[in-house]
């Protein structure tokens, strides 16, 4: 990394450091106060300059640095690339997701009351293709990075394959399977989705249930899952994975289904 460039608190003519009469937070704004480098990702942070750490003042002297919000906002925008949903991120906000019919409006408030909500449990969002759902699920992405969180996504079709194909490499599956495992936020998306809407296999539920029964006996972390696959599909698939869904979600379960795309809350 490239040295950061900090004030030195060098003692003038009468022998008093130039920092002296300084609080200890103004020490740290002035220490930080550096030239700026190129950002990661694109994303301007004004507290660091883009270096990614903060040197802190105690008791009027530096005592050590921190890294700044600002990477893990970075490191999450980084996954999003990875996986493809950069245009995405910037398109499915909560300003630009359509509230024109009553349905769009009740999703919209319930997704961003599950992103304010400090006692949430899980997210999901049920329902036919093109209803909203990766919209509503980015837009909360979106939002848990402005809030410094870290995120990651699993594309379940693609990231379950690749995981699948890792069967008999069992070291390096359980390597690639914990970074979602231990994600401080988690969205699955398209969960049992299949070619042709079949059933999902033996290993396709095995895989669900690893990933969520870590996530379910952990449950300071944050999850949000898509799927096409209503509450009572996902009990068939698996009553284990299908029950742990639906108890986590408690009133962040969402539905859709018929023509007038009428989201109904699931209530336990």
């Amino acid at each position: 990394m490239e040295q950061m460039k900090f004030i030195n608190p060098n003692r003038n003519l009468a022998g008093l450091s130039a920092f002296e009469q300084l609080s200890d937070e103004e020490l740290t704004r002035q220490a930080n106060k550096h030239s700026r480098k190129e950002p990661r990702e694109g994303y301007e942070c004004p507290k660091c300059g883009n270096y990614e750490q903060i040197y802190v003042y105690k008791n009027g002297v530096f005592a050590y640095t921190r890294d700044c919000v600002c990477k893990r906002k970075r490191n999450s925008l980084a996954r999003v690339r990875r996986a493809g949903l950069t245009d995405l991120l910037k398109r499915c906000t909560f300003d630009t997701f359509q509230t024109e019919q009553k349905w769009q409006q009740i999703a919209k408030r319930a997704v961003q009351a599950f992103v304010g909500d400090n006692e949430r449990g899980w997210l999901l969002l049920s329902g036919q293709s093109g209803c909203g759902k990766t919209h509503l699920c980015t837009a909360a992405v979106g939002a848990f990075i402005e809030q410094g969180q870290d995120v990651n996504i699993m594309r379940w079709v693609n990231d379950s394959t690749m995981l699948k194909g890792l069967s008999s490499d069992t070291y390096e599956r359980e390597k690639r399977l914990n970074v979602f495992k231990r994600a401080p936020v988690l969205l699955i998306d398209d969960l049992f989705k299949t070619q042709s809407n079949e059933k999902p296999t033996s290993a396709d539920v095995r895989l669900a249930y690893d990933l969520l029964n870590y996530r379910y006996e952990n449950r300071d972390l944050i999850t949000m899952l898509s799927t096409e696959r209503t509450v009572s599909e996902l009990k068939q698939i698996d009553e284990a994975t299908g029950g742990r869904i639906y108890e986590m979600a408690k009133g962040y379960c969402l539905e859709i289904g018929g023509e007038g795309k009428n989201w109904r809350f699931i209530e336990h």
